[in-house]
């Protein structure tokens, strides 16, 4: 089967051909929005655990929420679309799980910069 970007439109249920990149921008935008909640809920809990464990370790996951705001967060949004596109109907379920793709990536991103 091939993918277009009029099936990709049905699959996420949006009902007009994607002819330029903008309806895949306003998607990124969404996403970001959609899952901000769910990333701050998760790095607010962590963050708490990390100073009880000790105040440098709260420092340092203070450093990773303030470098963690932001981005396109293409991969966790890519995630979404590739759920939705295959049926998935759980967006909770999804959007928690898609944060651990952008927590994984901005850890990596953190590792490259230090390794540098």
């Amino acid at each position: 089967m091939i993918i277009s970007p009029k099936t990709i439109c049905a699959f996420c249920g949006y009902n007009r051909l994607m002819s330029t990149p903008r309806p895949f921008l306003q998607y990124l935008e969404l996403y970001a929005t959609e899952s901000q909640p769910y990333l701050d809920a998760f790095l607010a809990a962590h963050a708490q655990t990390a100073r009880d464990a000790d105040p440098r370790s709260g420092e340092i996951m203070n450093h990773f929420i303030t470098l963690s705001k932001g981005g396109k967060r293409l991969r966790g949004a890519l995630m979404k679309l590739g759920y939705e596109m295959m049926g998935g109907k759980d967006k909770k379920k999804i959007l928690k799980a898609s944060i651990a793709t952008e927590i994984l990536h901005t850890s990596l991103l953190i590792h490259d910069d230090i390794m540098d």
